[in-house]
């Protein structure tokens, strides 16, 4: 999924969009909203790794060619990093 699909799916709100784009067989509907649907991205970066939403996606795994992120909220890691941030701040 390129960057710029993967920001534009957070937001249900843009299911319109979203849909008018699938409509015309650049993406699928169930990328409306999806930080609610998915627990995991991975993004291949062909070793050039750039988290696009750093607030939403923890870094997991990265390979060569690829990074692998959990969606916050629901990944245990996401507790982690919000007492790290708590303890900086």
């Amino acid at each position: 999924m390129r960057r710029d699909i993967l920001i534009l799916g957070v937001d249900p709100e843009n299911r319109d969009e979203i849909y008018r784009r699938r409509a015309m067989g650049e993406l699928h509907y169930r990328l409306a909203g999806w930080p609610k649907t998915f627990d995991y991205v991975l993004m291949l970066d062909f070793g050039k790794p750039d988290n696009p939403l750093p607030d939403l996606l923890i870094d997991v795994a990265r390979g060569s060619f690829f990074s692998l992120y959990a969606v916050a909220g629901e990944h245990p890691r996401a507790a982690e990093r919000t007492e790290a941030e708590a303890a900086a701040g």
